[in-house]
């Protein structure tokens, strides 16, 4: 599907657009990072990150990039789309535009597109599956809530940032019986680690079964090149050679080195609602905070068809922020997302 570049909202006079290049990665990651610190006071990404996501299997970033610049070269504006996901169901769309040059119509012409560019996931869907671009954003952000519903995106799905400090020392995790937990470095299999992870997240709100040898993929990638990735940060509750349960965390949330992250956790079914969950969780946060972090953060659906939320409450957990995912159907069809439990 070809691209029609006259048709996007033209620019004002003294910027112009281009395609994204590898090398961009840090003044991208600042320009994020610009939201971030507006909205939740802290930088989550850094140069090497986002070097590692534009260099991700499946991912061109010449062809899913759109920056925007002023006439002496300063990025001003970008977005990217990320649809490597097979099938590519939900494109997603991340990107922003710096204090300095907002509402002057680059959210605009970034979004459309964006829009554009996510079209051309549909060819690589089975005819009759449902098709919809997604991006997530701050909810108290009102100009970017503004930009989205003026383009007919509607609200989906509600997710929460939820904190935890850690001044005082968290209780005591209390393990089910025959659990023995792991870290990675102990037992370095991606394989092993993914498939618990689609396991435990079949029953998450809008998982979608993806090919597994992409997905590895990308995995291993992230493995070797995140720079916030840190093996004995991972942590594998096995039932004999099986992993059941999975926390896995990361030491910072981007540069910010006094908050720690977890990134996932995540039970297999039958394993849920016996206490797996909270031992691992508890457990993370006394790894963490060994570690001098004060803070950890993760975000979770805010209507978990889990329970998620409950858990973390339950462990002293509160939301700091909400973001809503807005989204824009590009081709009805059958909704291959979990929606509920069965």
């Amino acid at each position: 599907m070809g691209r029609d570049l006259a048709a996007l909202p033209e620019l004002g006079a003294g910027y112009r657009a281009r395609a994204g290049r590898l090398e961009d990665a840090a003044a991208v990651a600042e320009l994020m990072n610009g939201y971030w610190e507006l909205l939740l006071q802290a930088r989550k990404f850094t140069p090497e990150g986002k070097r590692a996501m534009f260099d991700a299997p499946g991912f061109d970033v010449e062809r899913s990039t759109h920056l925007v610049e002023t006439a002496a070269g300063k990025l001003a504006g970008y977005v990217a789309v990320l649809d490597t996901d097979a099938p590519p169901v939900s494109p997603a769309l991340w990107g922003g535009v710096t204090a300095a040059h907002q509402r002057l119509g680059l959210g605009t012409h970034l979004l459309a597109w964006a829009e554009m560019r996510a079209r051309e996931a549909i060819a690589r869907v089975p005819d009759g599956v449902r098709v919809a671009a997604q991006a997530w954003i701050f909810d108290t952000h009102e100009p970017t809530r503004r930009l989205f519903e003026s383009r007919g995106y509607a609200p989906r799905y509600y997710s929460l940032i939820m904190n935890i400090g850690l001044e005082a020392a968290p209780a005591e995790p209390i393990w089910p019986e025959g659990i023995v937990l792991r870290t990675f470095r102990e037992a370095p299999d991606v394989g092993a680690v993914m498939a618990a992870d689609r396991e435990a997240f079949r029953d998450h709100r809008g998982f979608v079964e993806k090919d597994a040898d992409a997905m590895r993929e990308q995995w291993e990638h992230f493995v070797a090149n995140d720079p916030n990735f840190d093996p004995v940060l991972w942590f594998l509750a096995m039932d004999g050679d099986r992993i059941v349960g999975i926390a896995l965390c990361a030491p910072q949330l981007g540069d910010e080195d006094s908050i720690g992250v977890m990134e996932t956790l995540g039970v297999v079914r039958e394993w849920r609602r016996q206490g797996l969950g909270m031992a691992l969780l508890l457990h993370a946060f006394h790894a963490l905070r060994e570690r001098g972090k004060t803070v950890v953060t993760l975000s979770v659906d805010a209507n978990s068809l889990t329970g998620a939320t409950r858990l973390y409450e339950r462990a002293g957990m509160h939301v700091y922020r909400q973001m809503t995912m807005y989204e824009l159907e590009l081709r009805p069809g059958k909704e291959l997302g979990t929606q509920s439990l069965t």
